[in-house]
């Protein structure tokens, strides 16, 4: 695993690239930030393959705890905020429409020999943006960026990966870089 120092020039690598291709494709691709998580994780696999670091995308549900157990009293706020995939007659109908379902995606790292499988997540600080905007009670600072061992990760968070929702990652951002539109599903 990289060090922490040289992981924080690598996201800030990840962010130049997507702010250049953000700029560059606005008339295209006219998506916020804060819900471009496929157009981020693709801008992460291009950095760390540049680095010949072997990466690979994944999508499915993810989601940060963004309330702490001692701030809801009553045990009535919700105390998570992310984005679920499911496999559901939704989903099904974003994809007849063209638009990209709800689902989150990052890019993993597969571990060698000692080293350990890697989750890497440069949108973290939007799961914060998004559940405020939407209203929900955050107290919970989340990080700058997730870049953890996939299996002693933050406490406070959860990725599951879904090979559909990967497969569907996969077809929007070849669609996506073949200058198709998307569309996202929220």
């Amino acid at each position: 695993m990289l060090s922490v120092a040289m992981q924080k020039v690598v996201v800030a690598e990840i962010r130049k690239r997507m702010s250049a291709f953000k700029e560059k494709r606005k008339s295209e691709i006219d998506i916020p930030l804060d819900k471009a998580c496929l157009f981020w994780a693709w801008h992460t696999l291009r950095a760390l393959w540049a680095r010949d670091i072997e990466a690979q995308l994944q999508a499915g549900t993810a989601c940060w705890m963004i309330l702490d157990d001692q701030s809801d009293e009553d045990g009535e706020l919700p105390n998570r905020f992310g984005y679920e995939f499911e496999w559901s007659a939704k989903t099904r109908q974003s994809i007849i429409d063209g638009m990209f379902p709800e689902m989150h995606v990052w890019v993993a790292v597969a571990g060698r020999g000692k080293e350990p499988d890697q989750i890497i997540d440069v949108t973290v600080p939007y799961f914060e943006q998004r559940a405020r905007e939407d209203g929900f009670k955050v107290n919970m600072k989340l990080p700058d960026f997730l870049w953890c061992e996939a299996k002693n990760g933050p406490g406070t968070a959860w990725y599951e990966a879904d090979a559909k929702a990967i497969s569907l990652a996969y077809s929007f951002m070849k669609g996506a870089l073949s200058g198709q539109p998307v569309t996202i599903c929220l």
